[in-house]
């Protein structure tokens, strides 16, 4: 009882109760401010990890390209999982049809030691390259990253323009031996 008094005496019931309603009406508010602002700014990693281009981008002044040849765009990226390669595997990497005039780079790296261990060129929407990780990687099991390294050119391929990419972090193992060992 007497802890109970102490309180009433320093810091009133009434008050906490005022300040407690006050701190869950600005939590409201900035729940709400935050749900709309995620709304109008387009969804990253939205329905199949897709993401759209921000329309909110203003030009640089670099480019001749209008802003709204861009506007509203998606890039599609491949998905990769972790996986067992032979002697002969590949890996089968992408830049799907959807992309149309997108163009995407790949880059391989071993992600504990940051090693490149395989670049790609462009390859244009619709196309693939492949890579023999058994050709650059000893038998052994490897932390990956490949990076999806998306890009456009607004004047037909003299220059281009870097969108944003991403990376999908993987775990490979290489087999000694013919490639009939990871089909197993």
């Amino acid at each position: 009882m007497g802890l109970h008094v102490r309180i009433k005496k320093c810091f009133p019931v009434k008050y906490l109760y005022e300040l407690l309603l006050t701190a869950c009406a600005v939590c409201a508010v900035l729940a709400a401010c935050l749900f709309w602002q995620q709304g109008e700014s387009g969804s990253a990693g939205g329905a199949g990890g897709n993401v759209t281009v921000d329309r909110s981008a203003a030009d640089t002044g670099g480019m001749d390209s209008s802003p709204d040849t861009l506007s509203g765009r998606k890039v599609y990226f491949s998905g990769f999982e972790d996986s067992v390669f032979g002697e002969h595997t590949e890996l089968s990497l992408e830049n799907p049809k959807e992309n149309r005039d997108f163009y995407m780079q790949y880059r391989i790296l071993d992600a504990d030691t940051g090693r490149k261990c395989f670049e790609s060129g462009l390859v244009a929407s619709g196309k693939k390259v492949s890579w023999k990780p058994a050709d650059v990687l000893e038998p052994g099991t490897y932390s990956m990253s490949i990076q999806m390294l998306p890009y456009y050119s607004p004047d037909g391929g003299e220059t281009w323009m870097p969108l944003t990419g991403t990376s999908n972090s993987v775990s490979f193992t290489v087999l000694a031996g013919s490639g009939t060992e990871a089909e197993k």
